[in-house]
């Protein structure tokens, strides 16, 4: 693990540089957990930043504005309720209000998901809403905010702020095998009769999002993007679709799990925003690991125990076509004259 000194100091350096001045960030689900720990740590380390954060309590979100403006005054904040996120329409609404209010865009946190013990549960778009408010949905708002973001980069310049889009999930727990015996059933979306469980829809879903975040990051060479692990931390409402029996059971061992190990949500947001401003300490403009730097990217052969790179790197080309593939056809049974519009799928797929 980075030293945590490391990561202060880097932030606190980066504050003094012309890249802090003006950026204008979006956080998605951040009234609480780890995208709250990783906004302040923004508003900390920027200067005259504007900032947009959704989330579910508007108690919660005056009381992050009011914290937020404590922590820099110059810092221009607003709240945009969440709409519904398991749904694309929801991701579609949200896009629609950013684009109300902005043109361009620097950063895009998102973070809102859940853990479920449902099985499939079907919105009314035909998809699974564990895997559109985790995945599906944060492509499509992604995708919807790229010509935001490209506005950015040209703005910015060579030598700027390279606008920068974190995924917080589960980098690290992808499934190449799974993925694999997944793509070759037609069965990436888990719709088939008894093939949605925990296992699979975790592996599918965060290695679709490795791979379309790799994907993106080979098309928009002046963009960063990141698919980060936060580590265990147990100030979240990722557990809020337990039923209450299961809530109770986690509020009572909460405490020992944090003491033993659990990382603090605090440290968590710096290393994010340590991420959202170097790109992790072997540079270029694609991370997936931890938050603190570290971790097991999923490029790397051993990582999938394959025993050659030149291998991985085929099969992984081959993957990521599939999963980008795919990806275009869901994107397009729902329908977005606004993602037609990027030209990133050809007409046959």
């Amino acid at each position: 693990m980075v030293a945590m000194e490391a990561i202060f100091s880097a932030n606190r350096a980066f504050k003094g540089t012309p890249e802090a001045n003006g950026l204008v960030a979006l956080f998605v689900g951040a009234t609480s957990g780890i995208a709250l720990h990783t906004l302040k740590s923004f508003a900390t380390h920027t200067n005259s930043p504007t900032i947009y954060f959704t989330g579910r309590s508007t108690t919660a979100a005056n009381s992050l504005i009011s914290e937020t403006l404590k922590i820099n005054p110059t810092a221009n904040i607003t709240f945009i309720p969440t709409p519904d996120l398991t749904s694309l329409a929801g991701h579609d609404s949200l896009v629609d209000e950013f684009l109300k209010k902005e043109t361009k865009l620097d950063v895009l946190v998102m973070s809102a998901g859940y853990l479920t013990l449902k099985g499939r549960d079907e919105n009314e778009e035909g998809l699974d809403r564990k895997m559109t408010i985790n995945y599906y949905g944060r492509m499509r708002l992604l995708l919807g905010l790229l010509p935001s973001l490209r506005a950015a980069a040209r703005e910015r310049g060579e030598g700027g702020f390279k606008p920068s889009v974190l995924s917080i999930l589960a980098a690290g727990r992808e499934g190449a095998e799974i993925t694999r015996k997944l793509i070759d059933e037609g069965n990436l979306d888990l719709a088939k009769p008894g093939t949605f469980g925990p296992r699979n829809c975790e592996k599918v879903i965060m290695s679709s999002s490795s791979l379309a975040l790799e994907e993106l990051s080979l098309r928009e060479k002046n963009m960063r993007f990141a698919h980060v692990y936060p580590g265990i931390v147990v100030d979240t409402g990722i557990m809020r679709e337990f039923p209450p029996i299961l809530r109770g059971v986690w509020g009572v061992f909460r405490p020992v799990v944090g003491m033993m190990v659990g990382v603090k949500g605090e440290d968590v947001g710096e290393g994010m925003f340590s991420l959202l401003h170097s790109g992790g300490k072997e540079g270029g403009n694609l991370f997936l690991g931890q938050w603190d730097g570290e971790g097991r990217d999923f490029r790397k052969a051993k990582v999938v125990g394959c025993n050659s790179q030149e291998e991985w790197e085929k099969e992984r080309g081959s993957l990521r076509q599939e999963v980008w593939a795919w990806l275009g056809q869901v994107m397009g049974r729902v329908g977005s004259e606004r993602i037609n519009g990027l030209g990133l799928w050809s007409a046959e797929q």
